[in-house]
């Protein structure tokens, strides 16, 4: 009997952990730029894989959390609350973000296409405005504007890509 519950209590503690882990892996989006080294720095919207995340002291990381991610082949450790578990869904998927720089202000750019066909969605006769909240500090942003794609049905992103753009530099959305 004693060993049925050493054996029972062990398998319960591997079905635990590795709950809490499995959520701590995978495949991250970066929130904003990360100097990793002076010479490494990981550019807002870049996806990485999440190796693990440990807890770790505030003064190692402000969060407290430590994750180690894999980016271009390379092994790297930034302060976890810096990603973002990309949000997935069985029917649209979203090209990385691009990052424009319009001299006086700055647009984020992407391409929504439909995940099992690979074909991009046409927004030509959508109102995207009502699909999109741009925030800052926490509070929604109104002075900006969506420019729809030239064309929807291009495999190059300068052409199939939505942008939000009139956003302020050095300033952080969500």
């Amino acid at each position: 009997m004693r060993n049925f519950f050493i054996l029972l209590s062990s398998i319960t503690f591997l079905l635990i952990g590795s709950l809490v882990s499995a959520s701590q892996t995978g495949t991250f989006i970066s929130i904003d730029e990360i100097e990793i080294s002076e010479d490494v720095t990981l550019p807002a919207g870049s996806t990485v894989e999440f190796l693990g995340v440990i807890d770790v002291l505030t003064t190692v990381v402000g969060s407290g959390r430590l994750a180690t991610f894999q980016y271009n082949g390379s092994i790297y450790n930034a302060d976890a609350s810096l990603f973002e578990e990309p949000v997935e869904d069985e029917y649209f998927s979203l090209l990385s973000p691009r990052i424009k720089d319009n001299g006086s202000s700055a647009s984020i750019c992407t391409t929504l296409y439909f995940s099992r066909s690979g074909n991009n969605v046409d927004f030509s006769n959508t109102d995207l405005s009502q699909f999109i909240e741009v925030k800052s500090g926490g509070k929604i942003i109104n002075s900006y504007s969506i420019l729809k794609p030239k064309d929807h049905t291009s495999s190059y992103r300068s052409n199939s890509d939505f942008c939000v753009q009139g956003l302020a530099h050095s300033t952080s959305y969500k």
